[in-house]
């Protein structure tokens, strides 16, 4: 599918022509060198796909995309959905089975999120960084923390001190503030992103967090930890996200996340954080 993890061949050629005119013999070394490994002939009969559904234009040896299916497709993809609102005090939940399900939709909500709330800062609270170690959505991970740090300040608590959590602050202290603390009043199975008036908890049960704080704390080393959260990431679970409108809320969660954290004079004064 078209700009997603698994891409045919016409989707990787309309990547390509995305950028511009381009002759089949181009196409193919592209892909070839971007290890895609295709025959010359494929490519052809890709493109006359393309070119039948109205998609790409062949103009003597020249391949383009048909501009009317661009204008088409960027109107399509213009209509953004909206973010949950509750009214303030009330919240909405959304259940489901494995942490990968809870995180696609975590990240889809704070995509709708930056739209809402343009610029505001984001808190964090979880009870360890785990989800940068879950395989199948780990470059949605990294792609996540460095997409967001460049369109607004980030500062994240981490409920624990272990050598791992230690190791997450030095790979990312660059993209976000980071803090670790085990001595915290916010529960560990219930992790936070505060932004605006908004309060999202992300849910897991307590006997997994509590799981999940022993494989910290025990792992011998990376490739360890790595494998015993895998099991915990590919079976069933119990999970839930609750979005939920309350500035009172908003900010004693704040003032609970940055208690220990720098938070410069220009943001605090606009965006009265407390």
């Amino acid at each position: 599918m078209f700009n997603s993890k698994h891409q045919s061949t016409e989707d990787k050629l309309i990547s390509l022509l995305l950028n511009g005119e381009h002759t089949v013999a181009e196409l193919f070394k592209q892909l070839n060198q971007n290890g895609h490994k295709i025959s010359l002939q494929a490519v052809y009969d890709a493109i006359r796909q393309l070119v039948s559904a109205g998609v790409v234009i062949k103009q003597s040896k020249l391949c383009s995309l048909d501009a009317e299916w661009r204008i088409k497709t960027a109107n399509i993809l213009s209509s953004t959905p909206s973010l949950p609102e509750p009214l303030e005090g009330e919240a909405q939940t959304f259940n489901f089975n494995s942490f990968n399900s809870l995180d696609t939709y975590w990240k889809h909500i704070n995509a709708l999120l930056t739209r809402a709330v343009p610029d505001y800062p984001v808190f964090y609270f979880v009870s360890h960084e785990f989800w940068v170690y879950q395989e199948e959505r780990k470059e949605s991970q990294l792609d996540f923390i460095k997409q967001q740090t460049s369109k607004r300040s980030t500062y994240i608590l981490i409920g624990g001190t272990t050598q791992y959590d230690k190791i997450y602050k030095e790979r990312f202290r660059q993209y976000r503030q980071i803090e670790l603390s085990e001595f915290t009043p916010l529960k560990r199975h219930e992790h936070l992103t505060v932004c605006g008036d908004f309060v999202i908890f992300t849910k897991i049960t307590k006997t997994t967090s509590e799981l999940i704080d022993k494989i910290y704390q025990e792992s011998v080393n990376e490739t360890e930890l790595t494998s015993s959260l895998q099991k915990i990431f590919t079976s069933k679970q119990k999970t839930s996200l609750v979005i939920k409108r309350d500035a009172s809320l908003a900010i004693k969660l704040r003032k609970q996340i940055s208690k220990n954290m720098y938070l410069p004079k220009e943001e605090r004064e606009k965006w009265k954080f407390f």
